[in-house]
């Protein structure tokens, strides 16, 4: 802007010559002389350009704005991918597989259903504290369908201590590159009753807990501002479902990435 400035100061200053060299024109002149000394001598960025400009009854042609890159509601968008899951195909379950991933079926149940069908599995008072919120009572996954999660790497790196928010962008750069290779694939956040559902599933057909010594963080919101987080604090525990603020980290709550598949076979989405 300080160059834009000097040129137009260039041009008022040939047009005060050009005129009559009256006192009125005179007086302009040393002005616009006193302007382009102010200038050199140290601009202030934005707040010495618009003052001057105006004190000095100048236009200063002004850059376009910048356009702002829309907010994406990165909750809504997940629960809307979970709306379209489907079934891997055993091509994209094997290459998967291949590097680490581990496919479980995930079911339409809620988390007081899951509860309600095992609760040796769960806290004693799990189910009590399921029914008594509307989304771990009422919420079920839209689809049955297996997810993968990979057991050697279940939390995502640097993802501890980080808002909701911060976990939710974490999986959506995963989900990006590994639509590079796999155009259905997507890496998400998973609502509690899929974690809890995987923990059984792992256990089931592994023996081994999936979740041993922390939580991940659920998509489901327990209250206005508290977010669910799914798991255990040691392996000689239960699995249950606790709450922490979604705009706040702790330090063992993380995201858990899983990877699911969306659209028609074969099909981008």
């Amino acid at each position: 802007m300080g160059k834009e400035l000097r040129e137009v100061i260039d041009i008022q200053e040939q047009q005060a010559a050009a005129q009559n060299r009256g006192r009125g024109n005179q007086s302009r002149l040393r002005y616009l002389q006193t302007l382009r000394s102010m200038i050199n001598f140290g601009e202030q960025e934005g707040h010495i350009e618009a003052q001057l400009s105006v004190e000095a009854g100048i236009v200063i042609p002004q850059s376009p704005k910048k356009e702002q890159t829309p907010v994406v509601d990165l909750r809504k968008q997940t629960y809307e991918i979970l709306s379209q899951m489907r079934e891997p195909t055993p091509e994209e379950k094997t290459a998967l597989e291949a590097h680490g991933q581990v496919f479980l079926l995930i079911q339409s149940k809620t988390y007081a259903q899951v509860v309600a069908e095992d609760p040796a599995h769960f806290w004693r008072d799990e189910l009590n504290f399921a029914n008594g919120r509307p989304v771990l009572k009422d919420y079920a996954m839209p689809i049955a369908a297996e997810v993968g999660l990979n057991p050697s790497e279940l939390a995502e790196p640097g993802s501890f201590d980080q808002s909701q928010q911060v976990q939710l962008e974490m999986a959506e750069v995963r989900s990006k590159a590994l639509q590079q290779e796999f155009p259905d694939a997507r890496v998400i956040m998973l609502p509690v009753t899929g974690y809890a559902q995987a923990d059984q599933a792992y256990k089931g057909k592994t023996g081994k807990l999936l979740f041993r010594n922390f939580f991940a963080r659920g998509l489901d919101m327990l209250s206005e501002a508290g977010a669910a987080n799914a798991g255990r604090d040691d392996p000689s525990e239960r699995f249950h479902v606790g709450g922490w603020g979604a705009q706040g980290g702790y330090s063992l709550v993380a995201l858990v990435p899983a990877v699911v598949f969306v659209g028609n076979q074969g099909l981008v989405s």
